[in-house]
């Protein structure tokens, strides 16, 4: 707690973790409560804002210079030299771009096999230029002000969406080594959030967790010192809405006409938790009862857990033809994935369908357990579903 303390972070502090990657950029807000726990406090956001789509930029500016055949050709032929060619523009240009007016970068392609594919016009122009490629200080800036204009909006966001103030940003992952994303990043919300800062090896945050090094190990460099911090997410903010699915009756009045399968039946979704709701970890939501046996001799019971983005569900969606375009459109959106199965047996066929079972699920750390409980004879089932985002 030492290090925590160095940085005026105590309990209560809430904090921001910015995970600037390759391919996408992700941010959450945790707040630190007692027993070293994390609070989750907003949603998680991201979006492909990450380093790689500097990359495409600059393959983008060859292909103004050299012609879009040229650079096709390139990547058709010699995938290789494509491969390289990006590889030293990271080296030498992206990752050296601090911001300094005088930045300059030339790329030498006259042993490359791009010459081959160059009209005749752009192979005189590049012969006058000594096959150099210059790329300038504006030229870069260009290529990165887009990118990072798109991190600092998700920064905004994230920013609005919290009910307390940030007192501190972490930066980490890959991409938040470049110095100009740390400028630009500092410049933008220094008057906003009291500290900003990077870890000394951003990409091991993310391997040995960000919450470790945001709170406990910026600028330190004890290994035993970090192997002693041990943050558990106390709570989480769900950017799902989970529930099961369901099969009841369709009822002309109530239910659309392309909704109705066999039997007058309906498959509906039963909501037990909403997106945005924050949940304890390791606590149950709210089970459900009165669930039931479809016909008499049954005897097991299924139960699906899904998950939707979806705020507000009634139907449960799934890969079926339906007639109205428009609601074809409004299925679409509404998909749900399936999380995990639960399987029970169903004894007592004598009672037929007055056999009633409890069902609830709980999130851990990195799982969620589902349980159901036979009402009749007091028999518990549990299941655990491995799961990446809640």
């Amino acid at each position: 707690m030492n290090k925590l303390q160095e940085h005026g972070l105590s309990i209560g502090t809430t904090f921001m973790i910015v995970d600037c990657g390759g391919g996408t950029v992700d941010l959450t807000t945790r707040m630190l409560i007692e027993n070293k726990q994390l609070s989750e406090i907003t949603e998680r956001i991201g979006d492909f804002c990450g380093s790689t789509f500097i990359d495409r930029e600059f393959i983008n500016f060859l292909r103004e210079k050299l012609g879009t055949r040229a650079i096709d050709k390139l990547i058709e032929n010699h995938y290789g030299q494509y491969q390289y060619m990006i590889q030293e523009f990271c080296e030498y240009a992206k990752n050296l771009f601090t911001g300094e007016k005088g930045f300059l970068y030339e790329l030498d392609i006259e042993e490359n096999s791009l010459s081959q594919y160059l009209s005749e016009e752009t192979k005189e122009i590049m012969k006058k230029n000594e096959w150099l490629i210059c790329i300038k200080y504006n030229d870069i800036k260009k290529m990165f002000d887009p990118i990072i204009d798109r991190i600092i909006r998700l920064i905004y966001v994230q920013l609005s969406n919290n009910r307390k103030t940030c007192e501190a940003m972490f930066l980490v992952g890959g991409f938040s080594e470049s110095k100009y994303l740390q400028k630009k990043i500092r410049a933008e919300f220094r008057h906003k959030v009291k500290i900003i800062s990077v870890p000394g090896q951003p990409e091991a945050a993310i391997v040995r967790g960000a919450a470790i090094y945001g709170l406990s190990l910026i600028n330190s460099s004890k290994t035993d010192e970090m192997n002693n911090f041990v943050f558990a997410i106390h709570s989480r903010v769900l950017t799902f809405t989970y529930g099961i699915k369901v099969l009841g009756e369709w009822k002309k009045d109530i239910h659309p006409p392309h909704r109705k399968i066999y039997n007058n039946k309906i498959y509906l979704f039963d909501p037990f938790v909403k997106r945005g709701t924050e949940v304890e970890v390791g606590k149950e939501s709210p089970p459900k009862s009165g669930y039931t046996p479809l016909n008499p001799s049954q005897t097991g019971l299924k139960f699906e857990l899904y998950k939707t983005s979806k705020y507000e569900v009634k139907y449960f969606e799934e890969d079926e033809d339906v007639d109205n375009e428009d609601e074809i459109e409004e299925d679409k959106e509404n998909k749900m994935e399936l999380v995990g199965t639960l399987r029970i047996d169903l004894p007592d066929i004598h009672l037929a369908c007055d056999r009633r079972v409890t069902f609830g699920f709980y999130f851990g750390d990195m799982e969620i357990t589902a349980f159901a409980r036979n009402e009749v004879n007091g028999q518990n089932f549990q299941t655990k579903f491995e799961i990446e985002e809640f």
